[in-house]
């Protein structure tokens, strides 16, 4: 949808930000809870520029991801 293009090409962005890793667990983090973006946006790009750490990267999207969702059945609870 034309709606979220605007936050797809700022995720493709961030997946070249220095601080990335940071940025991907904190997508991660507001995915879980609210945000209408994938990390996998971020993810891909990441892993496939740098596959060594693909691993890495992965696991700091399953913490964020894994947070938030602790974070929102709090919050539904």
């Amino acid at each position: 949808m034309k709606i979220f293009a605007p936050l797809y090409e700022r995720a493709l962005r961030w997946s070249r930000h220095p601080r990335a890793p940071a940025l991907l667990g904190g997508l991660s983090f507001a995915e879980a809870i609210i945000f209408p973006v994938m990390p996998e946006v971020m993810l891909a790009p990441m892993c496939l520029s740098q596959p060594k750490r693909g691993l890495w990267f992965a696991t700091i999207s399953l913490a964020g991801s894994l947070l938030g969702a602790v974070i929102g059945y709090l919050l539904g609870h």
